[in-house]
């Protein structure tokens, strides 16, 4: 049998990217969307005594009329996940 870890942990998602007006971001957990502010969830919980796996999706909406630019534009995404020990 797998032993599962021993604390709490609490944990956010980060979309990291380049500001840019005419890109928004919708991330989802399970089909239902996570409210993003400033690209980054709120605090989520991981409970030690259950084993979790969560399945994500990023929807990157592009809306070319706010960009004042002739080409489209070209950038990296990258998602982080912060974690750290429940305090308490």
């Amino acid at each position: 049998m797998e032993k599962l870890h021993g604390v709490n942990l609490d944990y956010n998602v980060e979309v990291l990217s380049p500001k840019e007006k005419a890109i928004n971001f919708k991330l989802y957990k399970d089909k239902q969307e996570i409210p993003l502010e400033n690209n980054k969830t709120g605090n989520m919980k991981l409970h030690k005594e259950n084993r979790q796996e969560d399945s994500y999706q990023l929807e990157i909406i592009y809306d070319k009329t706010q960009n004042y630019s002739i080409n489209d534009i070209l950038q990296d995404v990258q998602i982080k996940v912060h974690s750290e020990q429940e305090k308490g």
